[in-house]
């Protein structure tokens, strides 16, 4: 588990069919073989270190469903080291396990803050509300916007420099995954034996 909260911002150094070596420097710290590390909202194990950098295998899934497969030489990478009992919980619950990819279509400067519109695909709508959690990238960020075929956050300037999304561009394709709790609910809620749904229901399990 993740929390959503971008470490430090990596860079690719090497990318092959089945792994990506990565330039890093906080994540190594204490990460050792056989660790998992979300790369740019990607769970993956970490299989070579050394003083400066990190390899991570990627599954010929993973590139079929994220982004990695268009990641280029020296671009930039959203990092986080795996959730520990004793970590606060800054962001959102994240899994690691992306539900889809989404276009940036619009970049718009608003004041002090940058507005971001990607598109919404049927394969995340119904997990995406207004004011809810979404992870880009890794990243946690909450929906300010909704339609029927796009959201939309906004990101302070500091966010904009210790991660990513500060250096990405419209057409560029991010990785989504939508709030674990949302999924959790739908199961709870299509269950052939359910019972009537309530707030009882709800507290029972788990869920306030």
């Amino acid at each position: 588990m993740f929390t959503g909260i971008v470490e430090e911002k990596g860079k690719v150094i090497q990318k092959r069919d089945n792994f990506l070596k990565i330039q890093a420097k906080l994540i190594l710290e204490d990460t050792k073989i056989g660790e998992s590390i979300l790369v740019n909202g990607v769970c993956l194990t970490v299989v070579e270190i050394d003083n400066y950098s990190f390899k991570v295998e990627v599954m010929p899934e993973t590139l079929k469903i994220t982004n990695l497969s268009y990641l280029n030489p020296h671009q930039s990478l959203n990092l986080e080291r795996a959730l520990q009992v004793s970590s606060r919980l800054g962001g959102h619950l994240v899994t690691g396990h992306i539900d889809a990819t989404s276009r940036l279509i619009r970049k718009k400067n608003m004041g002090n803050s940058t507005l971001m519109e990607f598109e919404l695909s049927q394969a995340v709508s119904k997990y995406i509300i207004k004011k809810g959690s979404v992870a880009i990238d890794g990243m946690s960020l909450t929906v300010a916007d909704l339609s029927k075929d796009t959201f939309i956050v906004s990101l302070i300037p500091h966010t904009l420099r210790v991660t990513n999304l500060g250096e990405i561009s419209v057409g560029y394709l991010a990785n989504i995954e939508t709030d674990l709790i949302g999924k959790y609910l739908e199961k709870l809620i299509s269950q052939d034996n359910q019972e009537k749904i309530n707030l009882s229901t709800l507290e029972r399990s788990g869920f306030l």
